[in-house]
């Protein structure tokens, strides 16, 4: 089905007769590596992998969340990701996508994203950080030349991230989506939309969610008003999870700042 975009009709579920030919063009002249034989299997595998799972988690109707991770690969991870959705969101929001809103584009992503669900006819999911890849990302840009993807500050994270909220329970029908974070303007933003929407506090398709251990008092407070809350539990090898942690502490660097907080609230327990 084709798409609108900047003047021009795209389709993001075949490639046109003219597209298959320009990516022909490309591969015969060095530019556009294609996979083997062998790399094309482990694709198909791939795939039959995750459809076998989402295929698990609608019979238990429970949800998958899909992370996000650096630029360079999250076009793949945006294709697998729809996908999954127009398979297995028409009837229930299964399959939710990540949206980093440190990127430039945060925004307008979602608001496709979002469109898109709506012309085929599925349910939007989706689950909205701020990103924690911005050392890599500039320096992988400075390196191959092109623009920086981040935006210059965290102010302007922070911004991007309060417009998504926004933006996504203005489209709250048929959709559900999960506010992962730590910054208490963010969550407080949320609950008041949630309000003014009417946007039911337990059953609404709105969730929000936290690292174990960290920003307990924000959790506390949104489970005592019967908001949907989770608490994200890392899991792994101590080499492998520490700098995971250390990522979401960059983030996230306002939460550092709570805490004294967490320490008043904890001594008047």
């Amino acid at each position: 089905v084709p798409e609108r975009h900047e003047h021009h009709l795209v389709s993001y579920s075949e490639p046109t007769l003219a597209v298959k030919g320009l990516i022909k063009q490309l591969h015969d002249r060095g530019h556009l590596p294609l996979m083997n034989e062998e790399e094309s299997m482990q694709y198909l595998n791939f795939v039959d992998r995750l459809n076998r799972i989402a295929t698990a988690a609608a019979e238990k109707r429970v949800r998958i969340l899909i992370d996000a991770e650096q630029t360079y690969v999250q076009g793949a991870i945006d294709h697998v990701a729809r996908h999954l959705q127009l398979k297995f969101n028409g009837r229930f929001p299964l399959v939710f996508n990540t949206y980093q809103t440190y990127l430039n584009w945060s925004l307008g992503r979602v608001l496709r994203d979002i469109e898109r669900s709506q012309r085929r006819g599925y349910y939007f999911a989706g689950k909205i950080v701020r990103g924690a890849y911005v050392v890599l990302e500039r320096e992988r840009a400075r390196e191959y030349g092109y623009p920086d993807p981040i935006v210059p500050n965290k102010a302007m994270a922070d911004a991007n991230y309060n417009r998504c909220i926004q933006l996504c329970l203005q489209h709250h029908m048929r959709s559900n989506v999960m506010f992962a974070t730590h910054n208490q303007e963010s969550i407080e933003i949320a609950v008041r939309l949630m309000h003014e929407r009417g946007i039911s506090r337990d059953n609404g398709g709105v969730f929000f969610a936290q690292l174990l251990g960290m920003s307990d008092s924000l959790s506390f407070t949104l489970a005592q008003e019967s908001y949907q809350v989770y608490k994200y539990v890392p899991y792994g090898r101590v080499d492998q999870v520490m700098p995971y942690l250390l990522r979401r502490a960059q983030e996230n660097s306002d939460m550092l700042g709570s805490g004294a907080k967490e320490c008043r609230l904890q001594g008047r327990e």
